[in-house]
């Protein structure tokens, strides 16, 4: 009988639409018989009194039947905390909201019981981090599900560049599993035993400096094993113009002044005037 008299309401307000616009009056019968007035609310029409939730989900509504206005207050209002029993976790998971469309949700706090994890023979809490006993995997234990992820326990590690004096060499590093039995192969820099030449002690390889002397602009090479260097001075020809002559100078090259280079440079010939 409800749905046949809620029915013959949307009826009759569709029909009167099209004569007073959108939102019509209802008939005074109506509104008697309906113990108030209806409610417009999201295009959508609502019975006097009738709790709703809105269309974006973010609302819980009642339609007033006194003033056929609609009020609404927060579907999913701030929960506490909750403190979980022995054996379960708390997690956020979307729940029914309570409207009986059942199409809105609000994100929950709810207690979910964990699992344990069972890896090689042995027991793993949940959401545990081990290694396994070939120590190859880095494993999680999954309180979900009591499956065990891994992941390799040593992944590839760019190659290091060593500082001069020392060289590259595999060695066998902590690989941060707490039980301390399991190694991975890593590249350390250890002492070289190959001999730097003084000069490149200190200096990183492709480093260029002056020699000593002042011969020449070097370089060491990877390890300070060996030095390549150029000529600090290369020969620069100069041309003068008539009533010009060259003269020599000395020319600075390094911040210090501590190396010259001989250069030729342009002057006026005492007398060309």
């Amino acid at each position: 009988m409800a749905i046949v008299f809620r029915s013959l309401i949307l009826f009759l307000t569709v029909l009167q639409s099209f004569t007073f616009g959108r939102y019509p009056p209802l008939p005074p019968f109506l509104e008697k018989n309906s113990n108030g007035k209806v409610c417009f609310h999201d295009d959508q029409m609502y019975m006097p009194w009738e709790k709703f939730a809105d269309k974006a989900c973010t609302g819980w509504c009642t339609c007033n039947g006194l003033t056929g206005s609609v009020g609404c207050v927060s579907l999913c209002p701030l929960a506490p905390p909750r403190n979980c029993p022995p054996g379960t976790e708390a997690r956020i998971k979307n729940v029914p909201s309570g409207d009986k469309t059942g199409r809105c949700t609000c994100k929950r706090q709810v207690c979910e019981k964990v699992s344990v994890c069972f890896h090689d023979d042995e027991m793993h809490m949940p959401w545990e981090k081990f290694a396994d006993k070939a120590c190859t995997g880095w494993c999680t234990c999954n309180g979900l599900t009591g499956s065990v992820g891994c992941v390799s326990l040593c992944p590839l590690a760019p190659p290091r560049k060593c500082p001069p004096g020392t060289e590259a060499r595999i060695k066998n590093v902590p690989s941060g599993d707490k039980t301390g039995r399991c190694t991975c192969k890593r590249q350390v820099c250890a002492p070289s035993t190959v001999k730097v030449l003084p000069e490149c002690v200190g200096r990183a390889s492709g480093e260029y400096f002056i020699d000593s002397k002042c011969s020449g602009r070097c370089r060491c090479m990877e390890g300070g094993t060996g030095i390549a260097c150029s000529s600090l001075c290369p020969p620069v020809f100069v041309r003068c113009s008539p009533g010009e002559e060259k003269e020599y100078y000395d020319q600075p090259i390094d911040l210090d002044q501590r190396c010259y280079c001989k250069r030729e440079r342009c002057v006026a010939k005492i007398g060309a005037w």
